[in-house]
């Protein structure tokens, strides 16, 4: 069952991946298939008291990241500003909603700063190599493909888990 649930994530995330950077945009109906798709493994494997704490903080986290984007840059603007459509899509927005969903808390910051500093660098690099290029980055569709990286080494490495954070404790 686990093997099926991650085989159409990945679907999902592909498609996602491709409409992002294709449209740099994604349909509304891939977020609550998405969501889903992390819903129901994660209650199974953890129950909902578990499941629900772990996604409580990570909301937490990611509501306190906002909060903090949204800050600096209305400091650095020196006026309030809203971010959502002007420095980050809805979908990408909602797409962070989906994500904390996925992981132990541990687990999502790890991969939340990490794939946020990977798509970082990767749009300077694109930057600095084509001159011309939009200056909108598809942020969830590259942290999509990361995260499909990460679901299809789970499937070939099974100690992966993202739900337990064992890693940080070696």
């Amino acid at each position: 069952m686990n093997l099926l649930f991650s085989i159409a994530t990945l679907g999902i995330l592909s498609v996602l991946t491709l409409q992002d950077f294709k449209h740099r945009a994604i349909s509304w109906f891939l977020i609550p298939l998405l969501l889903l798709s992390f819903l129901i493994p994660g209650m199974q494997k953890l129950g909902f008291h578990e499941f629900a704490t772990y996604t409580g903080i990570n909301l937490g986290l990611l509501i306190v990241n906002m909060l903090g984007v949204a800050a600096f840059i209305a400091l650095k603007e020196k006026k309030p500003v809203n971010i959502i459509d002007t420095y980050i899509g809805l979908g990408d927005l909602l797409f962070f909603v989906v994500l904390t969903t996925a992981f132990s808390p541990l687990n999502f910051l790890a991969f939340y700063i990490g794939s946020i500093t990977l798509c970082c660098l990767a749009y300077i690099v694109l930057r600095l190599a084509v001159k011309q290029t939009t200056p909108y980055f598809p942020l969830a569709g590259a942290m999509s493909l990361l995260l499909g990286g990460l679901m299809i080494a789970r499937i070939w490495f099974p100690e992966i888990h993202f739900y337990t954070d064992f890693i940080f404790w070696i």
